[in-house]
């Protein structure tokens, strides 16, 4: 029986995910100096990184990633 701990695939994700909430939550404060959108950007990384899980070549993810994070943004905008 394979423990979850000993798959590199789990190590690779989790360190990806809490890079990417450190360096959002940073770049989001610095850049507004407000609660509520690091609270945002935190959301967004989340949606990005564990609710969307695209396969394929680098090349295929990036365009993936690119078309929601176009998407997400236009959501905000006519939201807001």
């Amino acid at each position: 029986m394979t423990s979850a701990l000993r798959v590199p695939r789990v190590w690779h994700s989790a360190v990806r995910f809490s890079l990417a909430i450190v360096v959002a939550d940073a770049l989001v404060w610095w850049l507004f100096a407000e609660g509520t959108a690091v609270v945002m950007g935190s959301f967004a990384v989340i949606c990005l990184l564990y609710f969307l899980d695209f396969g394929g070549i680098a090349r295929q993810r990036f365009a993936g990633y690119l078309t929601a994070l176009l998407v997400g943004l236009v959501a905000v905008t006519l939201g807001t």
